[in-house]
């Protein structure tokens, strides 16, 4: 595994971070998946 700082820009991570939040939804009980949208993590 290789870990490195990124902006959140690239499409890869888009891609990841949009998996997550789908297989979340599917896995969670209603009303326990919070996130932030990309844009929120970028300014952070």
């Amino acid at each position: 595994m290789h870990i490195r700082l990124d902006d959140l820009h690239g499409d890869a991570i888009v891609q990841l971070l949009g998996e997550h939040l789908c297989d979340m939804h599917a896995n969670s009980p209603l009303g326990s998946v919070h996130a932030l949208m990309t844009l929120m993590l970028q300014e952070s």
